[in-house]
C-alpha cells in the first residue's frame, strides 16, 4: 500500500514537473497566459517547499516572492526537455541560502542552516554537472570551425580579437561564427 502511494506521488511530481515545463515553454515563446497559468501554479509548491525551511513565518511570503523574481529574471535559460522542477529548486535553494546569509549578517552565523547547504550542493551540483555534460556533448557535435570559436571564446575565455588572429579571419566573422554556433548549440540542447 506505501509503495503505491509512493509511486503515485512520484508519478504525480513528474507529471506537475512535464506540465510546468510545457507552460514554460510556452512562456518563453510569448504566451503570457501560460506563464501567469505557471506562476499559479508554483506559488502553493514553493510556500510549501520554503514553509518547511524557514522559521519565521512572516518571512514566507517575502522569501517565495524572491523566488518568483529568481524564476522571472532565469526564464530564459531554462532548457526545454530539461527537468523543470530541478531548475526550479535549484534557483529556490539559492534564494534560501541567500535569506540565510542575511539572517546570519542580522543575527550571527548559528543562523544558516545545515540542512540548506546539504540539499544546495547535492542538487544543484548535481544539475550543474548534467547540465555542463549535455552543454560539453553539444558542443562535439559541432561543425569544427564553430566548435573551435565556442571553445575559444567560452571555455577558454579568449577575445573576439585573439580568435580572428588564431583563425586568420575577421572579427565580424568570428562573431558571426560564433552567433551560428550558438543557435546550432541551442537546437542540439533543445533536442536532448
Amino acid at each position: 500500500m506505501n509503495s503505491k502511494r509512493t509511486n503515485k506521488q512520484a508519478d504525480s511530481k513528474r507529471e506537475s514537473s512535464a506540465r510546468w515545463a510545457a507552460l514554460m515553454r510556452k512562456a518563453q515563446n510569448g504566451d503570457r497566459e501560460a506563464y501567469r497559468q505557471l506562476l499559479n501554479e508554483l506559488c502553493p509548491v514553493l510556500r510549501s517547499y520554503v514553509r518547511n525551511r524557514v522559521s519565521n513565518i512572516h518571512e514566507v511570503e517575502d522569501v517565495v516572492q524572491e523566488i518568483l523574481m529568481g524564476l522571472h529574471k532565469a526564464r530564459a535559460t531554462y532548457i526545454p526537455n530539461r527537468p523543470f522542477s530541478s531548475w526550479m529548486f535549484a534557483i529556490a535553494k539559492y534564494k534560501l541560502i541567500d535569506y540565510e546569509r542575511r539572517l546570519m549578517r542580522k543575527r550571527g552565523p548559528e543562523i544558516l542552516s545545515e540542512e540548506v547547504l546539504a540539499e544546495h550542493d547535492i542538487s544543484a551540483s548535481t544539475y550543474q554537472s548534467s547540465l555542463e555534460n549535455d552543454v560539453r556533448s553539444a558542443i562535439a557535435k559541432l561543425p569544427e570551425k564553430q566548435r573551435k570559436v565556442v571553445t575559444m571564446l567560452k571555455l577558454e575565455g579568449h577575445s573576439v580579437k585573439e580568435i580572428a588572429h588564431e583563425l586568420n579571419a575577421s572579427e565580424s566573422a568570428v562573431k558571426v561564427t560564433a552567433h551560428r554556433a550558438y543557435k546550432a548549440l541551442k537546437k542540439i540542447l533543445e533536442k536532448s
